[in-house]
């Protein structure tokens, strides 16, 4: 009897994840479809909700006033992270406008980062109306600290004013999908 138990324990944690209990063998198999479906979710766009506008970052540099800037940029934290950002309303029927300083990046510690004061990589992104049928494109820049793993990170805009009936957000944006 023990050696059928285990023969048909071994063949359960071959297939899965197995929990022996006196003559019981409970099994769980990960299903693989469902794993690789969570992570192709991630996407380097999202649809800013309630709206036919999308938000897609194109572009991701890490260290940015080591690279791009002519001065010497003070930091707080340790470096800057430049986001490329494209607003596209080429789908929608109204005139959308863009307040780059309600974008925000989260780390995978769920520290929140918001835009810096001192923009290093250009051109930048405006505040802006994105016309219905067209789109924009600029950098924004984030201060992290500087052992921060620009592929932890997604952003997200979110725009929280008192006259607004319900904050306009978009999905989150995982830079580690970005090519």
């Amino acid at each position: 009897m023990k050696k059928i138990k285990f023969l048909l324990a071994a063949a359960v944690l071959l297939s899965g994840f197995a929990v022996l209990s006196e003559d019981v063998v409970y099994s769980q198999r990960k299903d693989v479809n469902t794993v690789s479906s969570i992570s192709s979710q991630k996407s380097a766009e999202a649809k800013v909700e309630d709206t036919n506008v999308f938000i897609k970052v194109v572009g991701v540099e890490d260290s940015v006033s080591e690279k791009k800037s002519n001065t010497e940029v003070p930091l707080l934290l340790g470096k800057h992270i430049a986001v490329q950002i494209v607003i596209d309303n080429s789908g929608g029927k109204e005139d959308w406008e863009v307040f780059p300083e309600y974008f925000k990046l989260k780390d995978a510690l769920n520290n929140t980062f918001m835009p810096a004061f001192l923009d290093v990589a250009f051109p930048i992104l405006n505040k802006d109306i994105v016309d219905a049928g067209d789109s924009v494109r600029g950098w924004i820049t984030f201060e992290v600290p500087e052992n921060t793993d620009i592929k932890s990170l997604k952003l997200r805009y979110e725009l929280n004013r008192i006259f607004l009936d319900k904050p306009v957000k978009s999905g989150w944006i995982y830079l580690s999908a970005v090519k």
